[in-house]
């Protein structure tokens, strides 16, 4: 998408940069750096400008957002991507027993958990059964 005087484009995310979810996994496992999944909105996407807020409030009448409870932006068009959220659909024990792969934080957890078990394993204050990980999609 190229800049136009003909229109603007302004994308707003609570974030400063671009995730690129379906990658988390390498992340975790060390096969790719953050790096490669997460890259900074403004150098990725020059030809918009880029506002660093949560949207709060939506009026469609006066096609106006409140970003962070106070600012009001203007629209005429306006695009929804509001991303995902985990769930553990109500299954006992999951929240409690499971680490969830949503963000780059979450994937340095799980990986920071795959090797400290497998030192505990390796040291023999765990047993080898401790490693076997289970990934539901």
């Amino acid at each position: 998408m190229r800049r136009s005087s003909a229109y603007r484009v302004t994308m707003i995310d609570r974030h400063p940069y671009h995730l690129f979810s379906p990658l988390l996994y390498q992340v975790a496992t060390a096969g790719l750096p953050e790096d490669d999944i997460a890259f900074p909105v403004r150098t990725a996407f020059r030809e918009v400008d880029f506002i660093r807020a949560e949207v709060t409030e939506i009026d469609a009448k006066t096609k106006q957002l409140t970003l962070n409870g106070k600012r009001v932006v203007d629209f005429d068009h306006l695009v929804l991507a509001v991303g995902s959220q985990g769930t553990t659909y109500g299954i006992d024990g999951v929240a409690e027993h499971t680490l969830q792969m949503k963000s780059v934080a979450d994937s340095r957890l799980i990986r920071r958990s795959l090797l400290h078990t497998y030192e505990e394993v390796e040291d023999g204050f765990l047993p080898t059964n401790a490693l076997q990980v289970a990934v539901p999609v």
